[in-house]
């Protein structure tokens, strides 16, 4: 688990930003397309990079039964999806109102993420890039970390 920790940490801030600078880009120069593309190869290197250590890891248990890890889509999770979908805008919206009760400091400068900023700018690529990122690889990478070894490992 240290291992995965420490990977995730070097590829995400030592690797990648070193064969992106190598490669001649700087990420704070990099337009919003670029920001949310060079978002999205580094979270996908971090996945790869964890997952290739947990297979490397845990390929001595093999081999697993056939029914250790179901896949079906039955069921009745388009209710789930769809609840979860609906629930965004309260959820947003709880937490502006606990950003409102906390006082903003005058000295403390405020920096805009590069989300936000393709937002505002309204870019679709970057916009579609950044959603790939949230809707594909983040639910990827949290079943195959939690559910495939953080809670098999604990159980």
């Amino acid at each position: 688990m240290l291992l995965w920790i420490a990977s995730f940490w070097l590829v995400g801030s030592w690797i990648v930003p070193f064969l992106a600078y190598t490669a001649g880009f700087r990420k704070e120069t990099l337009s919003y397309r670029g920001q949310a593309l060079y978002s999205l190869l580094t979270d996908v290197a971090e996945g790869v990079v964890g997952i290739a250590i947990l297979h490397r890891c845990l390929a001595k248990f093999k081999p697993l039964s056939s029914d250790w890890f179901k896949f079906e889509l039955k069921g009745k999770w388009q209710f789930d999806v769809g609840l979860g979908c609906l629930m965004f805008p309260l959820i947003n919206h709880l937490s502006q109102m606990n950003l409102n009760l906390w006082p903003v400091l005058q000295y403390a400068p405020v920096t805009v993420s590069s989300v936000e900023q393709s937002i505002v700018a309204r870019d679709p690529v970057a916009m579609a890039l950044y959603a790939v990122v949230v809707t594909v690889c983040a639910p990827i990478w949290e079943e195959i970390v939690f559910r495939g070894f953080l809670l098999p490992s604990l159980t």
